[in-house]
This record gives structure tokens, C-alpha cells and sequence, in this order.
């Protein structure tokens, strides 16, 4: 029992063994995008932060006004991404309601063995979806699309 269990899950946990690695590549190179524009930040700044603490500003006046331009960006990227993924969203849920493909000569597919074009919307010949299917898939795209998007800021 134990094998076919083993069997019947495997593709499941290949596909999320293999998001968890892009995931991590993707926090990884994230990571290493913030690390440089921080560092590209002060490099220019270097300058203008060694003159405000020869005149007596505080280490910690000079910290502040660093993470105040890093917050401020990265405000401004996660306010773009949610802005961009929630037109996604809605784009494609809406694709996904009232979208049909053309398929063409698949009978798999379109059940049309002679092989002419026919219209298939992605629920069936008839185009649509189970009820509150495409709500669903539309909602669920919110969250990794949003994910995506912030951890590029």
C-alpha cells in the first residue's frame, strides 16, 4: 500500500520539490538584488554621510537616513508589485471566465477526430468552468504574484 501511495504522490512531490528550489533561487537572487542597490545607495552617499558626522552627527543619525531611503524604496516597489499583480489577477480571472482557445487538430483535446478547428473554452466545448472555479484560480494567482513582485523591490 505504502508503494502506491508512494507511486500516486510522486509527481505531486517532484512538482513541489522543484518550486521549493526555484523558490529559494528566487529569495536568494532577491537577496542579492537589495544587497547591491543598498550598497550602490551609501557608495554615493559616502561622501555626504562622513561630512554630516564631521559636523557632528551621530553614527546612528547616519544609519537612519540609510534605512529611510532603503525603506522608502522598497515601499515603493511593494506598493507597484500589489498594483501590478492585483491587474493580473483580475486579467486573468477574467481570461479565465470568458476565455476560449482555438484548438486545432488535437482530438485528445477537442474530441474532433477529423482533425478541423474548433473553439474549446477551458472547461469543456461549452467554455465554461465549475462554479466559482474561476474565482478560485483568479484569487489563489493574488498570492504568488505578490510574492513575486515584493521580493523584487
Amino acid at each position: 500500500m505504502t508503494g502506491r501511495t508512494r507511486e500516486s504522490t510522486a509527481k505531486a512531490r517532484f512538482s513541489a520539490l522543484l518550486l521549493a528550489v526555484f523558490a529559494a533561487i528566487a529569495l536568494v537572487l532577491a537577496a542579492i538584488g537589495i544587497y547591491g542597490v543598498m550598497s550602490y545607495l551609501v557608495t554615493q552617499r559616502t561622501r555626504e554621510i562622513g561630512i554630516r558626522i564631521a559636523l557632528g552627527a551621530r553614527s546612528l543619525d547616519a544609519l537612519k537616513l540609510v534605512v529611510r531611503r532603503g525603506a522608502a524604496l522598497a515601499g515603493a516597489g511593494i506598493l507597484i508589485g500589489a498594483t501590478l499583480a492585483l491587474a493580473a489577477t483580475r486579467a486573468l480571472a477574467a481570461l479565465l471566465r470568458s476565455g476560449r482557445a482555438v484548438v486545432s487538430g488535437e482530438a485528445g483535446r477537442s474530441g474532433n477526430l477529423r482533425g478541423d478547428r474548433r473553439r474549446v473554452g477551458p472547461g469543456g466545448p461549452d467554455g465554461e468552468l465549475p462554479s466559482g472555479a474561476a474565482r478560485y484560480l483568479g484569487g489563489t494567482l493574488t498570492g504568488p504574484a505578490f510574492g513575486v513582485a515584493a521580493s523584487h523591490v
